[in-house]
């Protein structure tokens, strides 16, 4: 999924740039989802930023208590919401720097 397949957003307006790069792409090793996506246009662009890790998770209690293990020395960059792919999606960066995003998915 490219940013610029994603529905319009309310008090967002996306650059034309930021349309072709990947929102969400998904690869699957070993029956386990790896989703990657590209920095968006808007956000600060610097070495080990470039990428973050995507968990999707099937349980809310479980993507809440990730998401509190990962942000501790961290921190919160979107806290778990609703959103029009998940009721309960949230991004970090854990103490180490790695970007994290959890999103619940019903199975």
């Amino acid at each position: 999924m490219k940013y610029g397949d994603a529905p319009p957003s309310t008090g967002f307006d996306m650059p034309d740039e930021m349309k072709p790069l990947i929102m969400h792409a998904t690869i699957e090793i070993y029956g386990t989802q790896i989703m990657v996506s590209d920095t968006p246009a808007h956000m600060p662009f610097q070495v080990g930023s470039n990428m973050s890790i995507v968990v999707t998770l099937d349980a809310i209690e479980e993507t809440k208590r990730v998401s509190d293990a990962l942000s501790t020395d961290g921190a919160v960059q979107q806290p778990l919401q609703e959103t029009f792919w998940s009721p309960c999606y949230g991004a970090l960066v854990d103490k180490f720097g790695v970007g994290w995003q959890l999103s619940y998915e019903a199975k």
